[in-house]
């Protein structure tokens, strides 16, 4: 009976023990979940913010007639005197073609002439 008792209360201080192990790491989890939801929030508000931004940059562009709704998105001056700001559109492959063909066909002119003068 003595070893019983024993062996009973030896069994409940360990299961005490990982008892606390375990309420700290449920504290611990609780305040991680907490700062990831502060950092959700966080990164929510930096994405509103930045839209919001980008709303008033389009607002003071349309207000100061520097930005018109073209989808080339072209920005002129309100007066004569300013510069025509443009964005490059990116080229595609068909529209470069003929380009790379004139640049290696003047490669190939250049390297026949070169090989007719030293040969």
């Amino acid at each position: 009976m003595a070893r019983d008792r024993a062996a009973a209360e030896s069994e409940l201080v360990r299961l005490s023990g990982r008892c606390d192990v375990l309420k700290e790491f449920l504290f611990e989890t609780d305040s991680a979940a907490e700062e990831l939801e502060n950092l959700s929030s966080i990164i929510n508000a930096e994405k509103e913010f930045a839209s919001r931004l980008e709303q008033l940059e389009l607002r003071y562009y349309r207000f100061y007639g520097r930005y018109s709704d073209d989808p080339r998105h072209t920005f002129s001056g309100s007066t004569g005197s300013r510069e025509t700001v443009s964005t490059v559109q990116p080229s595609s492959f068909k529209s470069s073609l003929p380009l790379a063909a004139a640049i290696l066909l003047a490669a190939l002119i250049v390297a026949a002439a070169m090989a007719m003068i030293f040969l």
